[in-house]
């Protein structure tokens, strides 16, 4: 562009801008810089309120914290001012266990959400270039195509067809279309320009970048800033229904308490002793914490494996998955894709007998014809090939030709993308080579000012043409001749290879839209074959996957034939005569048709997104948790309607924003690492539910218990939250870092979909509080039948209650296995948080001023005994228990 070379004063966006050429050759580097040291970075920043102070609120301000601060206020009121700083402190502790962990959490979160970068492509200098949205700046020409974000409010320059979905900043979901002359819009935003964190549905565009950051339309809305992971999930539905389960346990306990304590006339201030009793006794204070790192660093392990997983929802999901429908290109293959060969059709139906009789220029020329259609480009800044893996093979081999023949296109006028009913992208060109083609299609030779090129799926191109291109010259193509390429691309598609094939016309006119597009007559120029080998990773996973009790079902755009032999290669297939369906064959078959294949087809090929989206619904119908791949524009509906959206890392925005899972190397086999992953999420959360609740339902039937048979307190409020903050808060948290059970991939997942406790989790919670109760009371009554003092007896009770705390855990880390067959080296973590606790617990027994502080007396050898004895009891129990209810 013109003085890009000169420096500037910016005193305003609009000056600026002004001073700006209108050329689409872009800022110089300098214009860069200046630009973004005046108006800042593309980034959109937030006013919202300490996430400090928000954790700390969420510490104090729900129904478990609630109940403890109550319990703390009743005791002070009671004058037992030690108790009720005891608990108080305790408090205090546990509400900063729980922001240390929620740090972690929102850490690992802000990670996630910072790691999959956006690009776009901009002119700089006169060259194309890909550049990160954060990157853009006020002034940058900008072109965007389908499934682009736009990365920032951008004035129209030039348009095709452009519609772009606004729902972001309308509410509406439907596709509005831009134009550089506008016109009426019905909404508060014009049609000559498109905004940031909108979506391009389809068509292309260039633009002029006039607004950035918090000062796009986008900036001003505090919606974009909120969390798809603020969402309520199953499992925080699960947390909330039990805290008001739980607090709604302690108030109908210490109701009953008050009244029986009335009628027998007992003292009021013992009364509410016992009342705070049973509602510290009844709060897992752990449980919201220790949940949310589970899932955190669950989420977190998914993406060192190449996963980012967009919300909590799916994170509880992908353990539960039944059915993977797979894309093939990029994710069972590695999109490596290379130009094997370039292939005529005149190469075909005429073999030439020697090597130097090849016809060099209609080979050429197939390939000019497929670069100047293709989306892909070079970037000149880094030389790096740009766009789709097709895109980029057929870019890359270009750049690599050999010949020096004359050029037949000149720069692209109109582009019509590939879409799944068109099966073809479109590109006009102006036709500069006259000597290249003596078909006349009915026209004067003067007028064929244009040409059309056609590049897609062989078969659509094929039925489309009436002529072959050889040696420059368009000839007739007769039936049988159509055959032989025909039997050519079964060959090659047969062999796994991808075909695309060129086609293309000549015309008078520069006009191009969907309307125009010419049904019959085109010129058949050949094929590319494009090489694209299978992951070496792929053949494992899907054993593993199957291994699982997950079905994999391959459905792609591809030819039927490619299909068949990647599939057969990648085993979901056992040979390539099993049966294939088609998009064609799958319209044409009933729901109920269609349901009764799943059992025994695998492959479905040259499938559209309608069909996909189709194939979910009936899965799902079925009772099947389906998670589908896709990566373009018209995938995101199937995607959305899967149970588990996975987009791949080079699919387009479109698909992403669709999403609950985005393989940012595009590999199968993250996929069923996530899903491992999602079971061991589940299976973690379950080990710390059973642990808080069988616990804390022990201690209230240990307490309800002595109050029936009108006892002394077995224990006081403030050992009772010791035990449960000092030594179940620590190893709670520990079960966040247990890896997956051995057998956790071995057959269908047990879990339910959105029931993270089942009637048999319920049941053992139940058995467990049920016994280890009675165990535990067995063991007050005795020694209070001996006359052992009660101080002693709380002292008896303390130990041992901790004690069983910490076998539990150890115990709950395998529920199939006995506890001396569980391996206890692979988490670390907890047999840290085990010393820990085990100091814990000794340091008010051992620390005569803290000992008094929690009314505790000496650890004697005569108390020995009792608590082994209890200790040992317990262990016997858990274990009878795991195998009546998990072996």
């Amino acid at each position: 562009m013109k003085n890009s070379d000169s420096t500037f004063s910016i005193h305003s966006k609009e000056e600026f801008l002004n001073s700006l050429s209108v050329s689409l050759e872009g800022l110089s580097n300098e214009q860069v810089k200046e630009s973004r040291q005046a108006f800042g970075k593309n980034v959109l920043t937030t006013t919202s309120n300490s996430s400090l102070v928000s954790d700390v609120a969420s510490q104090f301000l729900n129904p478990l914290a609630l109940l403890l601060i109550a319990a703390a206020a009743g005791m002070y009121a009671l004058n037992h001012t030690t108790d009720a700083w005891v608990i108080s402190i305790a408090l205090l502790v546990n509400a900063c266990i729980g922001i240390i962990q929620q740090g972690r959490a929102r850490s690992a979160f802000e990670k996630l959400s910072s790691t999959l970068e956006s690009f776009c492509h901009v002119v700089r200098e006169g060259n194309k270039r890909s550049v990160l949205h954060n990157d853009i700046v006020i002034g940058d020409i900008v072109h965007l195509e389908a499934g682009h974000k736009v990365p920032a409010d951008i004035l129209l320059l030039s348009t095709e067809n452009l519609h772009v979905q606004e729902s972001i900043l309308t509410g509406e979901s439907k596709e509005i279309l831009k134009s550089v002359d506008g016109g009426e819009s019905e909404s508060a935003f014009p049609l000559n320009k498109v905004y940031a964190q909108t979506i391009v549905v389809s068509g292309t565009a260039i633009g002029r970048v006039i607004e950035i950051g918090n000062n796009t339309e986008a900036g001003t809305i505090s919606t974009l800033t909120q969390s798809r992971s603020l969402v309520q999930t199953p499992i925080q539905n699960t947390l909330r229904q039990i805290s008001h389960l739980l607090s709604g346990i302690a108030l109908v306990v210490i109701v009953i308490i008050l009244v029986l304590g009335f009628f027998r006339g007992e003292s009021l201030v013992e009364m509410l002793m016992i009342g705070i009793a049973v509602a510290v006794s009844v709060v897992p204070e752990g449980l919201p914490a220790a949940i949310t790192v589970v899932l955190a660093l669950g989420m977190e392990r998914i993406l060192k494996k190449g996963g980012l997983v967009r919300n909590l929802l799916a994170a509880e999901t992908l353990g539960s998955t039944t059915v993977i429908l797979t894309d093939k290109t990029g994710t069972l293959t590695k999109g490596e894709m290379s130009v094997s060969s370039i292939v005529p059709a005149s190469d075909i139906l005429f073999p030439p007998l020697h090597t130097n009789e090849q016809h060099t220029s209609d080979t050429y020329h197939t390939l000019e014809m497929a670069f100047a259609a293709s989306d892909g480009f070079t970037d000149a800044e880094t030389g790096e090939v740009k766009g789709r893996p097709v895109e980029r093979a057929i870019v890359t081999a270009w750049n690599q030709k050999t010949e020096e023949l004359p050029r037949i296109t000149d720069e692209r006028l109109h582009f019509i993308p590939f879409t799944s009913l068109n099966r073809a992208a479109f590109s006009l060109h102006q036709f500069i080579n006259r000597s290249f083609d003596k078909k006349k299609l009915n026209l004067s030779h003067n007028t064929l000012e244009y040409i059309l090129i056609a590049t897609g799926a062989p078969e659509s191109l094929l039925e489309k043409s009436s002529y072959i291109m050889r040696n420059g010259n368009a000839e007739l193509l007769p039936a049988s001749w159509k055959l032989k390429l025909e039997e050519f691309q079964s060959q090659q598609a047969q062999q796994g290879a991808r075909l695309t094939a060129i086609a293309y016309q000549l015309q008078s006119s520069d006009i191009l839209t969907i309307e125009s597009l010419p049904g019959t007559d085109w010129i058949f120029a050949g094929f590319i074959v494009i090489a694209d080998t299978l992951r070496e990773d792929v053949i494992q996973a899907i054993k593993d996957a199957r291994n699982a009790g997950t079905t994999v079902m391959m459905v792609t755009g591809d030819n039927p034939d490619t299909a068949r032999a990647i599939a057969c290669d990648a085993g979901i297939i056992s040979s390539v005569s099993e049966r294939v369906i088609t998009g064609n064959e799958t319209d044409s078959l009933s729901d109920s048709e269609l349901t009764e294949l799943f059992d025994h087809v695998f492959v479905w090929a040259r499938v559209t997104p309608a069909t996909k989206l189709r194939l979910a619904k009936l899965l799902q119908a079925r009772g099947d948790i389906v998670a589908m791949t896709g990566d373009g524009v018209n995938d995101a509906p199937a995607l959305a309607q899967a149970h588990i959206g996975i987009a791949v890392g080079s699919g387009t925005e479109v698909a992403k924003e669709a999403s609950d899972l985005v393989l940012v190397n595009s590999s199968f086999s993250v996929i069923v690492d996530a899903i491992e992953e999602g079971r061991r999420i589940i299976q973690n959360i379950r080990r710390i539910i059973i642990h808080l609740l069988s616990t804390s339902l022990s201690e209230i039937m240990l307490i309800v218990s002595a109050l029936v048979l009108g006892m002394a307190l077995p224990l006081l409020p403030a050992q009772i939250l010791w035990i449960n903050i000092a030594q179940g808060g620590l190893l709670n948290f520990a079960y966040a870092f247990e890896p997956s059970d051995e057998h956790s991939m071995q057959g269908r997942s047990s879990f339910a979909f959105g029931k993270i406790i089942t009637p048999r989790i319920r049941a053992f919670i139940g058995a467990m509080a049920l016994v280890n109760g009675t165990i535990i009371t067995a063991l007050y009554l005795l020694m209070n039948a001996q006359g052992i003092s009660i101080d002693t007896i709380r002292t008896i009770l303390f130990v041992a209650l901790s004690l069983d705390t910490m076998v539990f855990t150890l115990s709950f880390k395998d529920m199939k296995q006995f506890i001396l067959n569980i391996n206890m080296k692979d988490n670390l973590f907890l047999l840290f948080a085990l010393v820990i606790s085990i100091i814990i617990l000794l340091l008010p027994l051992s620390i005569h001023r803290l000992g008094n502080l929690l009314h505790l007396v000496p650890l004697s050898s005569q108390m020995i005994f009792p608590i082994g004895i209890s200790v040992l009891a317990n262990l016997i129990a858990v274990e009878w228990l795991k195998e009546k209810f998990f072996r």
